[in-house]
């Protein structure tokens, strides 16, 4: 897991040399997901981008999520959060000539979770990190040649723990929508092709 953090921080790192080529991005952006032993919770997060090949982007991403559960009866709270790290593979086919996409994306990266639901089970307890892996489709589209907003859906999963959560299942939905702010380069004019 420390290979993979440290991969995608030397990508981040490098990322402005590969750039010279293609467009850079900042992504922020807002999430709601489906963890299955952590819960439902909505995330905030953030992506460095770079177009590398024709319709095909790299993104260094970052996630964050939060949610608790008060039950009164037992007069506890369950908590639950996540931080993601991850590297992704974007690509992104036009439709006609409008400054419309349809995406595909897969990433990888590290999770750092904590699992404190209602009633302790062994195995599904905790805080701790392990591999990350998810896949989205969506659309982007392009506001003006600076600025564009996404929305996307797609699956995700963390899977490996290594002890305080072996028995827990971390895996299901996401929901994203967000906005781009191109700061390298420029988006398609949005009279391109007319």
């Amino acid at each position: 897991m420390k290979k993979i953090f440290f991969l995608i921080i030397a990508a981040l790192i490098i990322m402005p040399s590969f750039a010279q080529a293609g467009n850079m991005y900042i992504d922020g952006y807002g999430t709601y997901g489906d963890f299955k032993d952590a819960g439902t919770m909505p995330g905030i997060g953030v992506g460095l981008g770079y177009t590398f090949m024709p319709n095909t982007n790299f993104y260094v991403k970052y996630l964050y999520g939060a949610a608790s559960d008060y039950n009164a009866t037992v007069n506890n709270t369950a908590e639950f959060w996540h931080m993601v790290w991850m590297g992704n593979i974007e690509y992104d086919l036009r439709i006609m000539m409008l400054p419309l996409y349809v995406t595909a994306s897969a990433g990888v990266g590290y999770a750092y979770m904590k699992i404190d639901p209602l009633t302790s089970v062994d195995g599904k307890n905790g805080t701790e990190g392990a591999f990350y892996y998810g896949f989205t489709t969506g659309v982007r589209y392009h506001l003006t040649q600076h600025t564009g907003v996404f929305g996307t859906v797609g699956y995700q999963a963390v899977t490996g723990f290594p002890k305080k959560l072996i028995n827990s299942t971390v895996a299901g939905y996401q929901l994203t929508a967000g906005v781009s702010f191109t700061i390298k380069g420029k988006n398609s004019s949005l009279t391109e092709g007319y």
